[in-house]
């Protein structure tokens, strides 16, 4: 299944090299790197600010199935430390 990304922006000035960046982002998969890209910044958590000053959270949807699961405690307690979410790590935790 497609993902489905629903934005609502406002930009006072840039918006229109603002939206066609985002447009590149979304469109092959690799937010991550892409948004970080041109003087992005990387925080804690998955959250990440990209160069036109926007706040994102990358949440991976193995994130979201292993906080479903009985050691949602330990994957939250992994993800806590990290930047960029790890899978493989955040599988171990739920192991």
């Amino acid at each position: 299944m497609a993902q489905k990304i629903t934005t609502m922006l406002w930009f006072d000035g840039q918006a229109e090299a603002a939206a066609k960046f985002y447009v590149s982002v979304f469109k092959d998969g690799k937010h991550w790197e892409k948004l970080l890209s041109g003087g992005g910044e990387e925080s804690m958590c998955g959250w990440l600010k990209d160069k036109y000053g926007l706040s994102w959270q990358v949440t991976p949807d193995a994130l979201l199935e292993l906080m479903r699961g009985p050691k949602a405690a330990k994957v939250m307690e992994a993800f806590m430390k990290m930047r960029k979410f790890d899978i493989a790590a955040l599988k171990r935790a739920a192991a």
